[in-house]
């Protein structure tokens, strides 16, 4: 979660989180913890008055490239929407 405030601190319009698809982790249980932990940021961020949709985690396959593309130029485009962020 720290650095997930931290770029929004430092700046940054919106955070996209990649983790492991499921049950494919190496770290075991490093995506769900991960995804816990995206939740509480974007309550975090939503009490500070900051759309909670500037922050999203998704699944992905290390051998899934057009995947990745697709969803950085999806995020790329939901902040665009939504603009600068209101501090």
């Amino acid at each position: 979660m720290l650095h997930i405030l931290k770029a929004f601190e430092k700046g940054a319009k919106g955070v996209l989180v990649l983790g492991c698809e499921d049950g494919a982790c190496h770290h075991l249980t490093g995506n769900t913890r991960a995804k816990e932990r995206v939740k509480c940021s974007e309550m975090l961020l939503k009490e500070a008055g900051i759309d909670s949709g500037r922050v999203r985690m998704f699944n992905l396959a290390p051998n899934a490239p057009h995947k990745f593309v697709r969803l950085v130029n999806e995020m790329d485009e939901k902040i665009r929407k939504l603009g600068q962020v209101k501090r």
